[in-house]
């Protein structure tokens, strides 16, 4: 069982830092641990020695990083003082790499970023490229959890482009996960997902089968975050096997803990059970404290799934809360009071219900998050409902009303600066290739005018300045113009084709089926119930199913189709070259996304669903108009016939 306010699905190997979320897990970050600092001057795990050398004591600390962060900063710290005292700048760089690297695998942000500051700062020619490479993949984790997205996505694409220019395939694949996560939280999921495949490739190239799983880890993540479950669990099947050959027990159990948390969102409590259990047995393995909390936590919620809120099932939660009080995972704490005091209130027992979730309240209040205090407060007026006490309840009730507000409107802020700077790293984009044509077009023409080497240079010269001038202003109105009528063809909130540009799309669509032959198909989706999502939960939550049910589709359907927001919770796909079977059979998959998509907010059983009214045409038939009428006929019977189903339109 993930935490409450948790983003992502992934169980993590140790107690996540509270701003870790841009890199993941500590398993996660630990992966991006530099090979080049546990190889230098192969001198493995040495034993400290007052008379090592400084880059020894650097290999010794490398060693240390995935096993002891702490203990690994402690030596480089020391290395890196040696190192200044020697006034050796390259041993120096070294120590800072290995210091941002632990700063990273901690969660100490501001110091990854510091140090590797530092550390670029002291490199020279001579310096191995692979170091800086490294350095900016710190730089840039350090400046992602930092909220300053547009220079964290320079850095990695700078690592990146580093990588592939030493052909260091390791790098690469580290580069692209890094890459992939700031993608996924900025919600370009499909982008995000193609960064990990490639990511996937590289690794295998690499040869590095730890690296190799940790990537397959991570994809499968990706997926899991927009609905892909069959895609998830097949590269988490793909990855236990890798982790169990090299003895990496703790990663082996988080990889089944994802396993079995997919297979309880689909409600497959039996096979669920088997993956916490076998996570259970590998974290005991390993001597994994949290890891066995966290598989307890799992199994606890398959029982009280399971209509089983008995002695074993509250035993196991009352394991999970003395492990997590003695770790100090004040998030994880909050998890599992909150599910005692759901289970208390099942059997019956409203006193050690408010008991357990009266310290959830107080837990949420330290960690801080709207969220949190939300849920904490809705849990309590439940129970005092059930106990009869109304007005404990309806205060618990207005007070979890009053956060949930405060919530939604922190996820409106971050949503808006996160749209914010994917435009303008879009427009920077945009104004670096402009330049970049500016710049050819200037260097043709001084070209040319050199070559002639007349009696009229300087007339020319003149000329080809007023030349580049009207240039640039072209160029400049014809990008404003551009912009803005891909504005006007845009829906502002999904980021997908408006009606307008939808309207367009149908009509050349058809001609080019008139025309070149083939079958066309068009649908319109209604998400079901979404008055309710707005009345219930508000309007930020019913924002963000519409953004996530914009990403499913373009990660469902192909280049050459289209999906476009049609009005309200209404969508519209238009399936080039795809007669009505296969048409139903992306429909159902676009149908069997939605389900997993979750609501903020609300109990973690409740599920989106779409109803879609599907049409297929044929060379000669009917017009746009034609189409939408028995799209509109066919979604009606989707309607009528109870939801969540895909409905064709006869004949």
């Amino acid at each position: 069982m993930r935490p409450a306010s948790s983003s992502s699905g992934r169980r993590q190997v140790a107690a996540p830092a509270a701003s870790c979320a841009s890199l993941g897990s500590p398993r996660q970050r630990l992966a991006l641990l530099p090979p080049l600092l546990a190889a230098l001057l192969s001198a493995g795990a040495v034993a400290a020695a007052p008379d090592l050398t400084p880059r020894e004591r650097v290999a010794e600390a490398a060693a240390l990083l995935s096993v002891d962060p702490s203990r690994a900063a402690a030596l480089a710290g020391a290395a890196r003082e040696e190192a200044r005292r020697l006034r050796d700048r390259s041993a120096e760089a070294q120590a800072l790499s290995v210091l941002a690297t632990s700063d990273v695998a901690l969660g100490k942000w501001s110091e990854a970023l510091a140090r590797s500051d530092e550390g670029l700062a002291l490199l020279g020619p001579g310096d191995d490229p692979r170091l800086a490479v490294e350095l900016r993949l710190s730089r840039g984790a350090g400046l992602a959890d930092l909220g300053r997205f547009v220079e964290a996505r320079e850095e990695i694409d700078e690592a990146t482009a580093g990588s592939r220019a030493l052909a260091a395939p390791d790098l690469l694949a580290r580069a692209l996960r890094s890459r992939a996560r700031l993608r996924s939280r900025l919600g370009d999921a499909a982008e995000a997902i193609r960064d990990g495949i490639e990511a996937d490739e590289a690794a295998a190239r690499s040869g590095d089968e730890a690296l190799a799983a940790e990537v397959l880890a991570d994809l499968g993540s990706l997926y899991d975050d927009v609905g892909e479950g069959e895609a998830a669990l097949a590269c988490f099947e793909r990855a236990l096997p890798v982790f169990e050959r090299i003895g990496a027990g703790k990663s082996q159990a988080a990889v089944a803990h994802d396993v079995a948390r997919i297979h309880l969102g689909r409600g497959k409590l039996d096979e669920a059970a088997a993956s916490y259990r076998r996570s259970l047995l590998l974290s005991q393995k390993a001597g994994d404290e949290s890891g066995i909390a966290y598989a307890e936590l799992g199994l606890a919620s398959v029982e009280r799934r399971r209509g089983r809120p008995g002695g074993e099932a509250l035993g196991r939660l009352r394991k999970c809360l003395a492990t997590f009080e003695r770790l100090g995972d004040v998030r994880m704490r909050f998890t599992a009071l909150v599910e005692i005091g759901r289970l208390e209130r099942e059997r019956g027992r409203p006193l050690p219900a408010l008991l357990s979730l009266e310290q959830a309240l107080s837990a949420a209040s330290r960690l801080g998050t709207e969220d949190e205090i939300a849920l904490a407060q809705r849990e309590l007026a439940l129970t005092y409902a059930s106990a009869k006490r109304w007005e404990e309840a309806y205060r618990s009730f207005l007070g979890a009303e009053r956060h949930r507000d405060l919530a939604a409107e922190s996820e409106r802020r971050r949503q808006a600066t996160e749209l914010g700077v994917r435009f303008a790293t879009q427009l920077q984009r945009r104004e670096n290739e402009l330049l970049v044509r500016e710049n050819e077009v200037g260097k043709l023409r001084l070209a040319e005018e050199r070559a002639r080497r007349t009696l009229f240079a300087l007339a020319a010269g003149a000329g080809l300045l007023l030349a580049s001038l009207l240039t640039a202003g072209l160029l400049r109105d014809r990008r404003q113009r551009h912009l803005l009528a891909e504005l006007a063809r845009t829906d502002e909130l999904t980021g997908l084709p408006n009606r307008r540009a939808a309207l367009e799309a149908l009509e050349r669509e058809i001609h080019a089926a008139d025309r070149y032959g083939g079958p066309l198909s068009l649908a319109i989706l209604d998400l079901d119930r979404f008055k309710e999502v707005n009345d219930g939960l508000g309007h930020a939550v019913g924002d963000a199913v519409l953004v996530a049910f914009a990403g499913l589709c373009r990660t469902v359907l192909r280049r050459e189709d289209l999906a476009a927001r049609w009005g309200g919770e209404e969508f519209l796909v238009l399936l080039r070259q795809t007669a009505e079977p296969e048409a139903r059979g992306v429909l159902e998959r676009l149908r069997e996304g939605t389900r997993a998509i979750r609501l903020p907010g609300a109990d973690p059983v409740a599920a989106v669903t779409v109803s879609a009214g599907l049409t297929s045409r044929r060379m000669g038939e009917l017009d746009a108009d034609g189409l939408l009428r028995r799209a509109d006929v066919a979604l009606y019977a989707a309607k009528a016939g109870g939801r969540d189903r895909v409905e064709a339109a006869p004949g």
